[in-house]
């Protein structure tokens, strides 16, 4: 954890280097929360869990929007609807499609893990790069939060890799999010010796 100095210092002193940090972010929420805007050409729509065609737009759109990002392993869209449907209380109704021009390239996927501290949990956020710039990303943001807000939630989390190259921290910290809490990835490079 970020903050536990004397840990960290152990383990710089016996060559880990910090490769990553994953921040855990929080908004507070207040009933009337207004919905936003779509900009020009993007429209926001609800995700349907039963048609076919929604799951591959969904896994279509999360792979292209995460295909740069560290760490990320693609899965198909069987994976991705197999761990979806084994998890209770799962929110299709929070879940949501940004279309630009009438073509799928945004999503958020909100989780129902917060629900018992009356928080909204915002899943997975991504849009296709060839999207991004276009507000789409808070423009899905925005709008969770306005939902979360409407349902009666009385805050919003997330987290979020602070080095993701599309300026996903830029966009929370716009919107009022603070760190609550920061993990750091280290890694030490290790040799073998032959004998």
């Amino acid at each position: 954890m970020v903050g536990d100095d004397a840990w960290l210092s152990v383990l710089l002193e016996r060559d880990f280097e910090v490769v990553r940090r994953f921040s855990r972010m929080s908004v507070p929420l207040s009933p009337g929360r207004p919905h936003p805007q779509p900009p020009p050409g993007v429209s926001l729509r609800s995700f349907d869990p039963s048609p076919e065609q929604d799951w591959a737009d969904w896994h279509r759109v999360r792979v292209a929007s995460f295909d740069e990002h560290w760490g990320e392993q693609p899965r198909t869209v069987e994976a991705l609807r197999t761990q979806a449907e084994s998890e209770s209380g799962q929110p299709y109704d929070r879940w949501w499609f940004a279309d630009l021009d009438g073509r799928p390239v945004g999503v958020l996927q909100s989780s129902a893990q917060a629900y018992e501290q009356n928080q909204g949990w915002v899943r997975t956020l991504g849009v296709t790069a060839e999207a991004r710039g276009r507000g789409i990303g808070r423009l899905l943001l925005e709008h969770a939060l306005a939902a979360y807000a409407a349902d009666g939630r009385t805050s919003a989390e997330l987290g979020v890799d602070t080095a993701n190259v599309t300026g996903a921290l830029r966009l929370y910290e716009s919107v009022g999010m603070k760190t609550t809490f920061q993990a750091a990835i280290l890694q030490r490079e290790i040799r073998s010796v032959s004998p």
